[in-house]
């Protein structure tokens, strides 16, 4: 990693404790960006689903969107064992998901 992606590394974490809160863990935002794009793609996701997508236990992913305002937890109409991931505010989760694009389209992810 040259200096240029390790200076995006240092901004990238904290911007993301500066949005997410600095007790917030790198799996709890990790989960987090991966259903919103996922949802702001049309998929139906569920939080077993997420769980696995972002390697964090069913019980972690739970906990963490009863905590997240703009987006809830439904019942599946087809197996009401499933909680689906549905987003309220559209406004904000988006706002959440373009400024980490932003960041992580700059030279972090670029190879050098």
């Amino acid at each position: 990693m040259n200096e240029q992606q390790q200076e995006r590394l240092e901004e990238l974490v904290k911007v993301l404790c500066d949005r997410f809160g600095r007790r917030t863990t790198l799996g709890e935002v990790f989960a987090a960006v991966i259903g919103i794009r996922r949802l702001s793609r049309g998929d139906t996701l569920c939080v077993s689903d997420l769980a696995e997508l972002s390697g964090e236990p069913v019980s972690n992913v739970s906990r963490w969107l009863r905590q997240v305002p703009h987006l809830q937890m439904v019942p599946d109409p087809e197996d009401e064992r499933r909680k689906l991931i549905q987003v309220v505010d559209w406004e904000r989760a988006g706002s959440h998901f373009d400024a980490l694009v932003e960041l992580l389209d700059g030279p972090i992810s670029s190879q050098e």
